[in-house]
């Protein structure tokens, strides 16, 4: 074994801190989302290779749904999935896929 085995490895949830600004800049950009009306729905994290201390990674992100739909309760929502692919800058090896939904309820 060598140092390289001592090396930590980051928590499967570490794309997000690649990814928050991106996905911001997309959701409330191009979609025209109030924050202030938007929870986190559920998010999914698939990978193709470990994330490795060194890395110099980018994201290309698409919005895969955006649909209108009533609640348990009554009322409406608007249910955004978004997809951000992260992949290695130079050689464009996908590393892992990230699925995001946000939910963002009616006006009172």
């Amino acid at each position: 074994p060598g140092w390289q085995d001592k090396v930590p490895t980051p928590p499967p949830t570490f794309p997000i801190v690649i990814s928050s600004d991106f996905i911001e800049r997309l959701v409330t950009r191009y979609l025209d989302i109030d924050r202030s009306r938007t929870v986190h729905g559920e998010e999914r994290y698939e990978y193709f290779r470990p994330i490795r201390v060194g890395d110099v990674l980018r994201c290309s992100g698409r919005i895969v749904s955006d649909e209108a739909k009533t609640g348990r309760r009554g009322g409406r929502m608007r249910v955004i999935t978004v997809v951000v692919d992260v992949m290695a800058r130079d050689s464009g090896e996908p590393v892992c896929r990230q699925t995001m939904v946000s939910i963002e309820k009616e006006t009172a």
